[in-house]
């Protein structure tokens, strides 16, 4: 803050903060990464969060790597590799979960958390300079992207994914007809296909589609029963992986999409396409994936509603007390 004790200086204090905080953002070429680089100790025993919750991570990733008990480590925090999920919820990514090993993080060209460190040190001391005046309040921005417009983007981001869900309805339709029910239906979604326990999952759907269908909150199936319907089901999980998979990174693409046309409607709102992930910039229509597994599919649907016809039957139900 030279600035500010220079005899002809004519810029008032709020000029000479506001300059600084947007010297730091855009001019990110006067930083290098060893700048960034912090250390910290793993201690087992004591409850450090955003360590605790790193090492946590890093034992998935890079075993021989944990430091020992009491060991000091390098670290950076590096920007989340997205800021919305699929469905345009905006995450809230920890320190813990930001933490990268400083060697790993540089070899892998990850990108800082720019904001993470401006707000912690730049910001903090510029604040001294102005805490005295109320009115002033900086919007945070990084690249031109303001607070306002990530909320504004949260919502363009939802209505992306609406508008990605009735697109894939429209595009499964045309090739495979009702089945596209099991991709993006009511009831099922390919999305349970991919998590660790599918038919846990298929099951908690089923009954609460066989209670919406009897108007009986309290309607239960027996053992038997139960054990029957989740074993027709647990055949087709694994036929079914390869085309989940494809089809997962089909939809992926098609939700950026919908973004990538957001951002091209309103960039004044969201920000424009350039303050985007570039991975997730998809400028084309997806083509939808072939999809050979018809037979399974069928079956599924089939299986789903035999089922259904079966339990809502007053002499297969059995009320809970």
């Amino acid at each position: 803050m030279n600035e500010v004790r220079n005899i002809n200086n004519e810029h008032s204090l709020h000029k000479i903060v506001e300059d600084v905080l947007r010297d730091a953002i855009i001019n990110t070429e006067q930083w290098n990464f060893e700048q960034f680089i912090e250390t910290d100790a793993w201690k087992p025993d004591v409850n450090n969060i955003s360590v605790q919750r790193f090492i946590g991570r890093m034992r998935e990733k890079y075993d021989s790597k944990i430091p020992i008990p009491g060991e000091r480590f390098s670290y950076v925090v590096t920007h989340p590799d997205t800021t919305f999920d699929l469905h345009g919820k905006k995450l809230k990514p920890t320190k813990g979960e930001k933490m990268e090993f400083a060697d790993v993080a540089k070899e892998l060209g990850k990108e800082l958390d720019l904001y993470h460190y401006f707000e912690k040190i730049i910001i903090g001391l510029c604040a001294r300079f102005i805490m005295y005046d109320k009115k002033y309040e900086p919007e945070p921005s990084i690249n031109g992207v303001t607070s306002k417009m990530m909320e504004s983007r949260g919502i363009a981001y939802k209505r992306a994914y609406r508008t990605a869900v009735k697109k894939a309805q429209e595009m499964l339709y045309q090739k495979i007809g009702y089945l596209y029910e099991i991709f993006h239906g009511e009831w099922l979604s390919y999305e349970i296909f991919m998590v660790s326990n599918p038919i846990e999952v298929l099951w908690e759907k089923f009954m609460k589609c066989a209670r919406k269908i009897s108007k009986d909150k309290n309607l239960s199936v027996d053992d038997e029963m139960k054990e029957k319907i989740c074993s027709d089901f647990a055949r087709y999980p694994s036929e079914l992986a390869k085309c989940i998979e494809e089809y997962n990174l089909f939809f992926h693409k098609l939700v950026y999409h919908m973004r990538y046309k957001e951002h091209v409607s309103i960039p004044e709102e969201i920000g424009p396409v350039s303050s985007m992930r570039k991975n997730e910039i998809i400028a084309d229509l997806p083509a939808l994936p072939h999809i050979s597994e018809i037979g399974a599919l069928d079956e599924i649907s089939n299986l789903w509603y035999f089922h259904l016809e079966d339990v809502t039957e007053p002499e297969a139900v059995k009320q809970s007390t």
